[in-house]
């Protein structure tokens, strides 16, 4: 606690333009967990954050420390209720873990009791729970600070990874970190780079193909986006042409429109323009839409 007491006061300190108040999600490795509650970290400052479990960390380790006696037991439930994506299954499996329990013929009211203690505090775990806090993009742990924080230990330990043999003095400390931040910003940049090059060259062949009705929309969005994104859309776009077969002449209504990946299923019928058939049934019969 006091080490994350010091931590807080140096962020404060050196973060000066992001207060306290302004986190919404303060989320905790495993060996951290029994000593903070939503409580606590509102009382060091955080008054707007919400706290939860690392969920990976939680899912290795912390779920066994909270079930000393019936992790083994009731393990399948425990990791399919952290991992569930709404309410009504949430519920679903915390009442067969409970049948579960009843159903034992040595019954420990222990048991039952760090399972009633568990679902309490769901918001801080579930999957469904923390996808619904605002700010969380989806996230549900402290993977892009790890990664970082192992680059940095094989970075100083010569490619040895899980533990840390630098024990200099902390200016040479610092100046191998900035010397990592240096090689990371350029390696960056060259990517950059040539990602940027690539782009160009790509507008300047949309530009100049003499089908500019065709390449009106990936040229939009080749001015628009990064190359990697653009790279992801172009493959999307390009799909209809190899996956769909057209059947009949384009403008006349019906038209029919063959699936080439499963030639079996019936071709879709699109009665005007604009009509849709129905997404449901196509993915009854695994293909995707055209539309």
């Amino acid at each position: 606690m006091e080490k994350s007491c010091q931590c807080i006061s140096f962020y404060e300190d050196s973060c000066s333009g992001v207060p306290l108040d302004n986190l919404s999600i303060l989320s905790m490795l495993c060996q951290e967990m029994a000593f903070f509650t939503q409580v606590v970290i509102n009382g060091l400052g955080f008054t707007n954050a919400q706290f939860i479990y690392n969920q990976r960390h939680f899912l290795d380790s912390g779920l066994k420390g909270m079930f000393p006696t019936s992790y083994d037991l009731l393990k399948g439930h425990l990791i399919s209720m952290v991992n569930a994506s709404n309410e009504s299954d949430y519920e679903c499996i915390l009442t067969s873990a409970n049948n579960l329990l009843q159903s034992q013929t040595s019954k420990n009211n222990q048991d039952t009791k760090d399972l009633r203690v568990f679902a309490e505090n769901c918001g801080i775990y579930a999957e469904y729970m923390i996808s619904n806090i605002v700010g969380n993009c989806g996230l549900h742990g402290l993977t892009a600070s790890e990664q970082n924080h192992t680059s940095v230990l094989m970075y100083l330990n010569d490619g040895v990874w899980g533990k840390n043999n630098h024990y200099n003095h902390p200016i040479l400390l610092i100046k191998d970190l900035l010397c990592r931040q240096k090689n990371q910003v350029n390696k960056t940049n060259a990517i950059l780079f040539g990602q940027s090059k690539m782009m160009d060259i790509e507008i300047c062949s949309l530009k100049k193909d003499q089908y500019t009705n065709i390449n009106k929309q990936p040229l939009q969005a080749a001015q628009h986006l990064n190359f990697p994104e653009y790279e992801s859309h172009k493959s999307t776009w390009q799909k209809p042409g190899t996956d769909y077969e057209l059947i009949g002449s384009l403008g006349t209504f019906p038209v029919n429109v063959q699936t080439t990946r499963n030639p079996d299923v019936p071709p879709q019928v699109f009665e005007s323009e604009g009509s849709q058939r129905n997404c449901l049934d196509r993915r009854k019969e695994e293909v995707m839409c055209v539309h």
